[in-house]
């Protein structure tokens, strides 16, 4: 597995290319800013579908408001959950965009927690659930919400896991998702930060 320059660097490509802030939206979505840019781009075919990315769900929820985005991708785990306050409550962003018919992309699915210690395990920015039993957890939580699609962890070790959860996929029913959220309440969650 290779390491891109800015991963050398330690340069997080989401903390540049991400929407978390009303200020930030204003400019994207204003006069000359990227969202021009991006429909001129549609209007050429060089692009085909527009998304939004960032990790504040209330932010999406005025994006959408504004403009019919294709996709959507935010944070979505069991740790945020057990934190829930308003700037990382998802619900409101998963309602809108199933009206409107907006692909959901959850991130984070099996984070657990920022790094504690300077060594990492993992080639994540955070530090991940590692065990079968909590990744099951983790994803089938994510899933569950009816979201589009999960992207998968930094990490090609975490990768089987992760896919042998999906395959072995079902709904939690409301008792279940209140325990598993529960379960981690005492980790950190990840944002916001």
């Amino acid at each position: 597995m290779g390491v891109s320059l800015s991963e050398q660097r330690g340069v997080n490509l989401s903390e540049r290319y991400r929407v978390d802030d009303i200020e930030t939206l204003n400019v994207a979505m204003g006069p000359r800013g990227a969202l021009e840019a991006v429909l001129e781009a549609k209007e050429q075919g060089l692009v085909k579908h527009i998304g939004i990315t960032g990790h504040r769900p209330f932010v999406h929820v005025e994006a959408l408001k504004r403009f019919h985005f294709d996709t959507v991708l935010f944070p979505l785990n069991r740790v945020l959950a057990a934190h829930v306050n308003d700037s990382n409550d998802f619900t409101s962003l998963l309602e809108m965009a199933q009206e409107m018919e907006v692909g959901t992309i959850a991130i984070k699915a099996v984070c657990k927690q920022p790094w504690e210690s300077p060594m990492h395990m993992y080639r994540t920015w955070y530090e991940p659930f590692d065990e079968q039993a909590e990744i099951d957890k983790s994803l089938w939580y994510a899933l569950t919400h009816g979201i589009t699609s999960v992207a998968m962890p930094g990490d090609l070790r975490l990768w089987p896991m992760v896919l042998d959860a999906a395959e072995r996929f079902r709904p939690l029913d409301t008792r279940r998702q209140e325990e598993v959220v529960a379960a981690v309440a005492q980790y950190r969650p990840l944002f916001p930060r």
